[in-house]
């Protein structure tokens, strides 16, 4: 389950890669745990409709967090709107071609991680000798 420090590490990565930026396509899916709304919706692909219009076109204002929850805060039309998340059990957020220094802990993540940064920084200490 990732943690309130993995939270505040995607926060900061948001507010450095997307504040600012357009959101010009939006694909959601019929699904209502990752959607509540749509559990009491009398028509689900309606209301996801409704969804996808009301964030497409939005302008990402700002981005914050609370304990384990986080949001964008949109402006759209001169309104306001809150996109609000939470990772539940296994939730990550992916920028695509921005790379994380974010290390999953899963099979010895952490472990081969440091070996991988100590071989890279050895081989930059012997190019910086001349070798």
């Amino acid at each position: 389950m990732p943690e309130v420090a993995e939270v505040a590490h995607v926060c900061a990565l948001l507010r450095r890669n997307v504040l600012g930026y357009r959101i010009s396509k939006v694909n959601l899916f019929n699904d209502p745990l990752l959607l509540p709304i749509l559990k009491e919706a009398k028509d689900p692909e309606k209301e996801l409709d409704r969804l996808r219009k009301s964030l497409t076109d939005a302008t990402i204002e700002s981005v914050g967090r609370h304990g384990k929850y986080f949001w964008l805060r949109l402006l759209s039309q001169k309104e306001s709107k809150v996109l609000l998340m939470h990772f539940g059990m296994t939730g990550m957020v992916k920028l695509r071609n921005v790379k994380s220094h974010l290390i999953m802990m899963e099979n010895g993540g952490d472990k081969k991680a440091l070996k991988k940064l100590k071989t890279q920084s050895t081989k930059s200490k012997k190019k910086g000798r001349g070798g």
